[in-house]
């Protein structure tokens, strides 16, 4: 028996046999070729292209509706490499002009693009380095005419154990075989450990040196409860793992049978709690985990899943979809936050040293106006199906709230005078997660119907951290005494100009965080759909007075690791199964 430390990467407990995917380098050797065959090389490279691409045109077109909308923007981003220009004229200028066999000149190529990558070190670019070596894999698979993996070999109740997962091969996995799975390299925000959890099947990632103790058919159990995994198991051990995975998915269970319940404290204090969606379909399984609303709608996936910029007419009938779905409910759609680490080609951007501050968002889209207007038009054409809200992101003081809002008059005016209908008292609120727009909260107020603080960049922008930097990364703590201050500001400046305030960022699903920011007096938590049980129960077994003594004692804490000891020791206490089950 041989028991391996990881990283929990999607909860649950599997048990079952490791299916260990060989997919030992494929060895690429410098051979040179005859002027008469370069020819021939490159329509060989081309072919293989071309193969690769509709290879991964049909695992896309394989995903199940209820598979998570992650998956196809990877495969789609896989399909936009393929059919880059560049690097097809880089590989067939190698062919030609060195006179080489197209395995050596693909490698060559996409090595290079590689080590650029690496050397920048941006976190975007970190996960297009993923990307690319997974289509250099399958491009030199087709031309060597071997086949890229064995996924399609698993058996029944397999565990998958390999160096490392690329987003295709997760995306293939069987769930009816698959179990579970885990890897040597990954972190928890890896494309292999979203997938996990898209699909809801425990894994483990970064257990290092697995591969040297799994062999094929060997048995084994992954605890992605504990981020462990047991290899060649005794029957000691796999009758308690049996227990401990009973328990949990009666757990599991026992949580989705009231989820529909209100988030409302024991003495009567009531919270909304919404999803944070990607696509009209996430809205039905939202509602199943019993999600007041939708408190936010990332319609960037609109655009970067159909790598184009969509039109007026699609932007109503995506909105128009949501607004029938949530009726009397509300839903509230975020304007377009391209930029950063999210790109569209056809939206051409400018060179940036630095475009997590530079060109994106809401300053995006005032560069593109007429981008903006379409979207802006569409979103007020549904409304008058249903409750929709407006949201603009990035916004750093009053003037880019005061021009956002002009222009969403200026389109009422339009439709008005065209005579469609719309919600002329719709909602208008702004993501906060600049420090800028948390200092001028109170300004900002008076101009608005309801924040939403987006943690995940206020963390990032107020403690100056790039997530993405190994050597800074540690740094970055949601419970930062910084980060902590900032909220309670937020929210007593828009509570004194009567404004709602809700959380929006990763935060707000942390089951660890509820009853402090219920304390530190948010409206309103939007998560992802598989966090709202779980939070919904701590909430409904908690006091108003409990959450709010805890998010004082948590403001008294002059560091984040005094912050977190004391969060961690008091809600393990309290609610020891949710919390150590389901911080991810």
């Amino acid at each position: 028996m041989k028991r391996i430390r990881g990283i929990k990467a999607s909860p649950g407990i599997a048990i079952g046999r490791a299916f260990v995917l060989d997919r030992s380098k494929l060895r690429v050797e410098r051979k040179a070729i005859t002027a008469k065959k370069v020819a021939k090389e490159v329509e060989r490279f081309l072919d293989a292209v071309e193969t690769s691409r509709k290879q991964i045109e049909e695992i896309r077109s394989g995903l199940t509706s209820g598979t998570v909308e992650d998956l196809s923007t990877i495969l789609d981003t896989h399909i936009m490499l393929l059919e880059d220009k560049t690097l097809k004229h880089e590989v067939i200028k190698l062919i030609k002009t060195q006179r080489v066999k197209a395995e050596w000149a693909v490698s060559e190529v996409i090595g290079h693009f590689l080590s650029l990558l690496e050397k920048l070190g941006d976190e975007y670019l970190g996960s297009r380095a993923v990307d690319l070596n997974d289509i250099k894999r399958r491009i030199l698979a087709n031309l060597g005419g071997g086949d890229f993996c064995r996924l399609d070999e698993v058996w029944k109740g397999a565990i998958v154990v390999a160096h490392e997962l690329t987003p295709s091969e997760t995306a293939q996995m069987d769930t009816n075989r698959v179990v579970g799975f885990v890897t040597e390299l990954g972190s928890r925000t890896s494309h292999a450990a979203i997938m996990a959890r898209a699909l809801e099947i425990p894994a483990v990632v970064g257990a290092v040196n697995v591969l040297k103790y799994a062999n094929q058919g060997t048995k084994i159990i992954v605890d992605g409860l504990e981020g462990a995994v047991i290899i060649s198991p005794t029957k000691k051990h796999l009758e308690e793992y049996e227990r401990k995975r009973e328990a949990y998915q009666y757990y599991i269970n026992e949580l989705l049978a009231s989820c529909d319940l209100p988030a409302e404290t024991r003495d009567g204090f009531r919270i909304a709690i919404e999803a944070n969606i990607e696509a009209p379909q996430d809205v039905k399984t939202a509602f199943e985990h019993g999600a007041a609303g939708i408190g936010l709608y990332r319609t960037e996936y609109l655009f970067i899943h159909q790598n184009r910029i969509p039109t007026e007419e699609e932007h109503f009938i995506t909105y128009k979809s949501i607004a029938e779905q949530v009726a009397a409910r509300s839903a509230t759609i975020r304007t377009v936050d391209i930029g950063g680490e999210k790109l569209v080609d056809a939206i051409k951007m400018p060179d940036q040293l630095n475009p997590a501050l530079g060109l994106r968002a809401i300053r995006l889209c005032f560069a593109r106006p007429a981008i903006f207007k379409q979207q802006i038009r569409g979103i007020l054409r549904a409304s008058a199906y249903g409750n929709l809200k407006i949201m603009f992101p990035m916004i750093s003081g009053i003037e880019e709230l005061k021009k956002g809002k002009a222009i969403v008059q200026e389109c009422k005016k339009e439709l008005a005078k065209a005579r469609i209908p719309f919600n002329e008292q719709i909602e208008i609120g702004i993501m906060v997660e600049i420090p800028s727009a948390a200092l001028t909260a109170d300004i900002l107020a008076k101009e608005c119907d309801f924040f939403s603080i987006g943690t995940n960049d206020l963390i990032q922008y107020s403690l100056a951290i790039d997530r993405a930097n190994e050597e800074v990364a540690y740094l970055y703590n949601p419970l930062h005494p910084a980060v902590l201050r900032t909220i309670k500001m937020v929210v007593d400046a828009a509570h004194r100009n009567k404004v709602r305030v809700g959380v929006c960022g990763e935060m707000a699903g942390e089951p660890l965080y509820a009853l402090m920011l219920i304390g530190l007096g948010v409206d309103e938590l939007s998560m992802n759909a598989i966090a709202i049980p779980a939070v919904k129960k701590i909430i409904r077994s908690s006091l108003l007075s409990e959450a709010l003594q805890i998010a004082s004692k948590a403001l008294s804490f002059r560091t984040a690791e005094e912050v977190q000891e004391y969060i961690y020791r008091v809600m393990l206490k309290r609610y020891p199964q949710e919390i150590a089950s389901l911080v991810f």
